[in-house]
């Protein structure tokens, strides 16, 4: 990505009903060691929820796979996802090989595209992630229509978004933004700029997965889908520089 920081995303969906209990268990916990050894070091771990899918998004500089080995052996950590086992759609045994190596393949969700806007970071920007569950077979063609408006809108001045990344699998594309307020311009916030691509979004977007379908064709219509697609911040924890 360019800044010697790895991102990366797990998602996985809970029973219904059991939103709220996921919810409190990810916000309790407390957070493990930042250092895994001398070159690397787990920088921010922010967890979302929309409905009854979990995703949680990581920063680490140095190696990925040596932070998420580290952070799974954390007692903090253990202890959290022992708790949400029984919450979980599709069981797991982490204590198991075969069982933790298939569910980290399961959720695996990776960083497609990362951009940063030049110049000083201004105060009060807040991290905000949105959901695009896209049509059958048009989760790739998603990930990168908002992976090519992302990086054509790092040098809009009008675009309220400071800093993005696109996650992606299959048929789900996670957009994790930084911005000040994303309804003060919802179209740009949603990641496209002009008609144009606004109709791309809207033909690409299973918007009966979210609760909302049609075109995207005024203001009124990107306010509301971003109501839609906007996830709940269960939590946002950032390591103390080292």
């Amino acid at each position: 990505m360019g800044d010697g920081v790895t991102r990366h995303a797990l998602t996985f969906t809970v029973k219904p009903g059991s939103e709220s209990k996921v919810a409190e268990i990810l916000a309790g916990y407390a957070p493990p060691q930042a250092r895994a050894d001398d070159s690397t070091r787990l920088r921010r771990t922010t967890l979302f929820m929309h409905g009854t899918r979990v995703v949680r998004t990581v920063e680490v500089e140095g190696d990925l796979q040596t932070a998420l080995r580290h952070v799974s052996r954390q007692p903090e950590v253990r202890a959290v996802e022992e708790a949400l086992n029984p919450h979980l759609e599709l069981s797991r045994d982490l204590t198991d090989p075969a069982s933790a190596r298939a569910f980290f393949i399961r959720a695996a969700m990776p960083a497609v595209h990362h951009v940063a806007r030049g110049g000083p970071e201004p105060a009060g920007l807040r991290r905000h992630a949105l959901f695009y569950p896209a049509r059958k077979g048009c989760g790739m063609a998603l990930a990168r229509l908002l992976s090519q408006q992302d990086e054509t809108a790092a040098d809009d001045p009008a675009s309220p978004v400071h800093r993005s990344t696109v996650f992606h699998r299959d048929d789900l594309v996670v957009r994790l933004i930084d911005t000040l307020d994303p309804e003060s311009d919802p179209v740009r916030a949603l990641g496209v700029h002009g008609t144009r691509k606004a109709a791309v979004l809207a033909r690409l977007l299973d918007g009966a997965a979210i609760g909302v379908a049609g075109p995207l064709a005024s203001e009124r219509d990107a306010t509301r889908l971003l109501a839609h697609t906007e996830m709940t911040l269960v939590t946002d924890r950032t390591a103390a520089p080292s």
